[in-house]
């Protein structure tokens, strides 16, 4: 799992990074991009909710003519934190369909957001 680090100077510079869990910053990942000394850092856990990721459709069927298909039409993708696809829709949809369809994912986790696609997919 990805952690987020938090840093903090003395000057009131924020900067963040990942880093793999049990990892330890670099000692260049400890200075700010305006050269001071972190005087704090910390980690952040992310939290466990999935990405839902609206992707076009679109594609060239013809490669002589450029004729495309599905133009203006998308599928939604279901991913966890790591970006690894658990599902993507059967369908394609417009995007205002898209989007409301990808409503119903927003804030649950992983695995409530898998119970709901494989009960009532997109």
């Amino acid at each position: 799992m990805r952690i987020r680090w938090v840093c903090n100077c003395e000057e009131r510079h924020t900067w963040r990074f990942f880093k793999e869990e049990g990892q330890q910053p670099d000692p260049a990942e400890e200075i700010c991009p305006h050269g001071h000394p972190a005087t704090i850092c910390r980690q952040e856990r992310p939290v466990d909710e999935c990405a839902i990721t609206i992707h076009p459709a679109a594609a060239v069927t013809d490669e002589a003519s450029g004729h495309v298909m599905y133009q203006g039409f998308y599928y939604l993708v279901l991913a966890n934190r790591e970006g690894e696809e658990l599902r993507v829709s059967a369908k394609n949809y417009s995007l205002a369909e898209a989007f409301r369809l990808a409503e119903r994912f927003l804030g649950r986790t992983r695995e409530r957001a898998v119970v709901l696609w494989d009960s009532s997919p997109p």
